[in-house]
């Protein structure tokens, strides 16, 4: 599902689709946002209903931005040092390559909608 082109679609409707949840987990997923607050994944991963992955694959599909394992990488150290670390912890930002074709820093984002954080990378460049 990650590059599926889900762009319309709402992240529970997404969810069900992929058969990560139900529609009973969704509404009450729903009401908790409703009455406390917060965002619909954190809520439906922290009641256990939602796996973290399913949740990526679902918000990767949502946004059309691929996501990225980075547990799995070897980080080289030369691309580390091309954004301030302070950037980096207050943006929930991490360099982690180039493009071998392009060239292009490769940067993963906790949020990659945040405008703050992508214009402050933008400025470092």
């Amino acid at each position: 599902m990650a590059h599926a082109r889900v762009f319309h679609m709402k992240l529970g409707e997404i969810l069900i689709q992929q058969k990560s949840i139900t529609q009973d987990q969704l509404e009450l997923a729903l009401w908790v946002q409703k009455r406390w607050g917060g965002l619909l994944g954190r809520i439906l991963c922290s009641r256990g209903a939602l796996s973290e992955p399913d949740l990526v694959a679902a918000l990767s599909g949502q946004l059309g931005i691929p996501s990225v394992d980075l547990g799995s990488r070897c980080m080289p150290t030369c691309v580390c040092h091309l954004v301030p670390q302070d950037l980096c912890v207050a943006h929930l930002l991490l360099p982690f390559g180039r493009d071998p074709d392009s060239g292009v820093l490769q940067v993963a984002m906790a949020d990659p909608r945040d405008p703050a954080g992508l214009a402050a990378l933008r400025g470092c460049f």
